[in-house]
């Protein structure tokens, strides 16, 4: 509620991109930033009192008191948290229950031995630790299924849900070999929708300390063995999952 011209004037959550606070000389000022056109918000969110469309881009408030404006920034930041966390369970609710019907009406139809790559990461996380979820990616008749290793957190994708299908193999630059699916429409992975699902796995460590780092020529044989290993690991990967790719390819086309 914001006091305008002698009037209490209502704009919603949804309307206020963020909120800051900030001091000039003796005075307390808190700035509300709201959304505009173009700004995560469409011409259509606003009112069409007049031909002009009516949007308000920001309001700065002052005062003496620094604890008044405190207690409204602070008000509004658990507000704000509230809404957000409410609006996502709203839209997890509404995928999954959308998830049901579909997996109700087609329902993944397991294989008995189904390809499969073991020891996978998936992005984004969906279990509940802040870990990152490592399991199984399997191949079925109808869709993929991956489970998540130590728990009975599952993930079941349709093939006819995935757009886009990327195979990235482990690259001269890279260490990572991953296998990254494109959603028609979000899905509910755990405690988030996402429309986007990454199985990846690393061929080695990602980040090198250089303070351990021995110091020793470019034909030194440890590392000469390390690279030739590292080497054949890339190979030996990328063929697991060009592998896959291709056996996930010659089912749907059965």
């Amino acid at each position: 509620l914001v006091p305008m011209h002698g009037a209490v004037v209502p704009f919603h959550l949804s309307t206020i991109k963020n909120m800051s606070r900030s001091t000039l000389d003796q005075f307390q000022l808190l700035r509300v930033n709201f959304f505009t056109p173009g700004q995560g918000k469409t011409i259509d969110d606003f009112p069409a009192s007049t031909p002009s469309r009516i949007f308000v881009k920001e309001l700065t408030f002052r005062s003496e008191q620094r604890e008044n404006l405190d207690a409204v920034l602070r008000a509004f930041k658990d507000a704000h948290k509230r809404f957000k966390q409410r609006e996502t369970e709203g839209d997890l609710a509404v995928l999954q229950k959308a998830g049901a019907l579909e997996h109700h009406s087609v329902p993944l139809q397991t294989s008995r031995q189904p390809h499969c790559l073991r020891d996978l990461n998936l992005k984004p996380t969906v279990s509940s630790s802040s870990r990152r979820p490592v399991g199984t990616l399997e191949a079925h008749t109808n869709g993929f299924r991956f489970l998540v290793k130590g728990s009975t957190e599952k993930i079941d994708v349709l093939y006819s849900q995935v757009r886009h299908a990327i195979f990235q193999p482990c690259e001269r630059n890279s260490l990572t070999v991953l296998l990254h699916l494109h959603l028609h429409e979000p899905i509910a992975a755990g405690k988030r929708k996402t429309q986007d699902l990454q199985f990846f796995t690393e061929v080695g460590v990602q980040v090198e300390d250089l303070s351990q780092r021995k110091s020793g020529s470019a034909f030194d044989p440890d590392e000469i063995l390390e690279e030739q290993n590292q080497r054949q690991m890339k190979e030996r990967l990328n063929a697991c999952f060009k592998n896959f790719c291709k056996k996930v390819e010659d089912t749907r086309l059965l």
